[in-house]
């Protein structure tokens, strides 16, 4: 059986914002590793990890399943992604290890229709959800 290497699979994860403590063991191992990756598309090895957290809950099959499109440019389509519907906790000191080297991501997280602007809220001045209502109503009329 031939195998299509143009298909693309990606496994989301949802994380959690926690305690310095409760984060992901593991997680501190790559953190740790992270500050070796000076550039773009360099790497580096760290010791060995155990994932099984993760791999217990994907292999759990509890997760959403759907056809999208990768985050990045070229915002590939037709990308299955799969994400569990339980969420990994990640401290904040782990997030910004790995915002620092994965940098910006094309794609913000949204909000439920006609709730706050995430961006806005971020900013610190966002709108009421019934102004953000009206601004959505006024795009789609």
């Amino acid at each position: 059986m031939a195998v299509d290497s143009s298909k693309k699979l990606v496994l989301g994860a949802l994380l959690e914002l926690v305690p310095d403590e409760k984060g992901l063991p593991f997680m501190h191992t790559i953190r740790a590793g992270l500050p070796r990756i000076q550039q773009p598309g360099s790497n580096t090895t760290i010791g060995a990890i155990d994932i099984s957290p993760v791999t217990h809950v994907i292999g759990s099959g509890h997760n959403y399943a759907y056809i999208g499109s990768l985050t990045q440019p070229p915002c590939t389509e037709g990308v299955a992604w799969v994400i569990p519907n339980q969420t990994f906790p990640i401290t904040v000191h782990q997030f910004n290890g790995l915002k620092e080297v994965l940098g910006f991501n094309s794609r913000y997280t949204q909000n439920k229709l006609g709730d706050g602007n995430l961006l806005q809220i971020a900013k610190g001045n966002d709108t009421d959800p019934a102004e953000t209502q009206q601004q959505i109503n006024a795009t789609t009329t």
